[in-house]
This record gives structure tokens, sequence and C-alpha cells, in this order.
């Protein structure tokens, strides 16, 4: 059997990658069918669902507009480097900067440390797919070099 229909593809395809679309459609399901049938009562649906999405959904466009604006030079998957960045500001921002210190515009939310659980388990499995967490294996030696 060969698995060659899920390989990912060697060049990033930033909101046309397979990770990004998937997380469109389960933003999508969350936020039309689940969420609204209350399905089973949850509490993963109507709180964290969209959460687990947050980096699969969010990071592709961003990413994007970095590479227009000439502050990514190829079109590689996500690092490491940019998956944890962004982790970290979003949940700075969302969890701590918009409800606790700008208030105003921010008042209908309110901290919670699980969302930060779940946009990390999000921006996980994501960098599974992505192949973020690899280990990087060192270019192979040349003949000569040895010899050297």
């Amino acid at each position: 059997m060969s698995w060659e229909f899920c390989r990912m593809p060697a060049r990033y395809r930033y909101c046309a990658d397979p990770v990004f679309l998937v997380a469109c459609v389960l933003y999508l399901l969350n936020r039309m069918v689940f969420k609204p049938l209350a399905l089973g009562h949850t509490v993963f649906f109507e709180y964290y669902g969209n959460d687990v999405l947050c980096i699969p959904f969010c990071l592709p466009p961003f990413l994007y507009i970095y590479r227009l604006l000439g502050m990514r030079h190829r079109d590689r998957y996500p690092t490491r480097f940019e998956l944890l960045a962004h982790l970290i500001v979003w949940s700075l921002f969302f969890e701590w900067l918009g409800p606790v210190v700008l208030r105003g515009p921010f008042a209908w939310s309110k901290p919670d440390p699980y969302d930060v659980v779940a946009y990390a388990v999000g921006g996980a499995i994501a960098g599974g797919f992505w192949g973020t967490w690899r280990r990087k294996t060192p270019p192979p030696k040349l003949l000569h070099e040895e010899t050297l």
C-alpha cells in the first residue's frame, strides 16, 4: 500500500496548505454545527474547540504576510521558532493583555490558562504534520572533507 496520497508537498503552500484547510473546515463545523447544537453539552466544543485550531488556522496567513513583506525568505514549513513565538505572543495577548490590560474592547473575554494548553496542543499537532518537530539531520560529509 502506498502512502503517497498523504505526503506533504515539498514547498509550503501557506493558505493552500492541507493542515490550514482542515483547520478551516473544523472551525466552521465547530462554529456552525457543534456549538449551536450543543452536541452532548460538551465543554470542549463550547470553550476549547476553536482554541485548539488557533495555531493551524492563524499561523499560515501570518507567515504568508511575512513572506509578502520580505520578512520570510523561503517557502518552508513553519519552523520551531515561528510556531513557538506565535504561541507565546498570542497566549500573552489573548489571555493577559486583551482581557486584563485592555479590557474595554475585550470585556467579553476572560483569561483562561486552559486556552493556552489548547493553543499548545493544536500547535503541537499541526507542527507534527508540518514536520516542525523532526530532528534536523546534518548534511552528509563529502568524501574530500574526510581526508582533510
